[in-house]
């Protein structure tokens, strides 16, 4: 769960709500790793973003 600060950064609608309570501790944090791929992995690696997306999407990656 985020901390009051991150919260207070993240807001308080609806739809944070829901995408808070959809999060899933993972160890590193990170469902996949891209090569090369900065924060902005949709702009600098899109195509293995895209990838990454279909699949967990899809229901291929957890």
């Amino acid at each position: 769960m985020p901390t009051k600060r991150q919260r207070a950064f993240l807001g308080d609608r609806p739809l944070t709500d829901a995408w808070v309570n959809d999060l899933e501790p993972a160890p590193d944090g990170l469902r996949a790793d891209l090569a090369a791929a900065s924060h902005d992995a949709h702009l600098d690696a899109f195509h293995g973003w895209v990838n990454v997306l279909e699949r967990y999407l899809s229901g291929d990656l957890p």
